[in-house]
């Protein structure tokens, strides 16, 4: 989805190295020949749900003692 095509079919070919079952890897390396030829599918879409919200948002730390 960021069209970092060559960190992506290294990151992949990497975790195949390490679980060579990882059958999210291997998914993802099929589609890649496909996704550097057409870019993102149509079907996808980044989804940033809160970027125009009102929602008040922060961080609480808890120090335990």
């Amino acid at each position: 989805m960021q069209e970092d095509y060559d960190q992506a079919e290294v990151a992949w070919q990497r975790a195949l190295e390490i679980d060579p079952a990882y059958t999210i890897a291997k998914q993802n390396l099929v589609a890649l020949s496909n996704t550097r030829n057409t870019g993102i599918p149509s079907q996808m879409e980044m989804n940033e749900p809160f970027r125009n919200g009102k929602l008040k948002q922060g961080i609480t730390f808890l120090l335990e003692e």
